[in-house]
């Protein structure tokens, strides 16, 4: 609910955040989408090779640690048995995620690296 105390000055610093993810989002899908593709289709959906690449984008201290078990599952939002998932469902994990400090050019970097370039 809101409060009648509440004024747009309150609400403005949170939306403009969120507004600033949502375009960088668009800004590096916009650019990786190809690449992130050829990523999936090089590792044809393993999940724990995608885990792989999200734990070499994590920030520190959880860059390089691996993720708890099911994780993965979770964030591309498929079945916990599953090993494989769509490309879709990688692209919508990954666009999801990012925030306002990943680029284009620091998550082109890892691609790189796993796509083994």
């Amino acid at each position: 609910s809101i409060d009648p105390g509440d004024t747009i000055d309150m609400y403005a610093p949170i939306f403009k955040r969120h507004i600033q993810r949502f375009e960088n989002a668009k800004n590096v899908m916009d650019n990786l989408t190809p690449t992130l593709t050829e990523f999936h289709g090089k590792v044809e959906g393993n999940v724990d090779k995608i885990a792989a690449f999200f734990v070499d984008l994590a920030p520190e201290p959880q860059k390089g640690q691996p993720m708890p078990p099911g994780m993965i599952n979770a964030l591309l939002r498929i079945e916990p048995s599953a090993t494989t998932c769509q490309v879709e469902d990688f692209l919508s994990c990954t666009e999801r995620n990012l925030d306002s400090s990943d680029t284009v050019e620091v998550i082109s970097t890892v691609l790189k690296k796993h796509l083994g370039q």
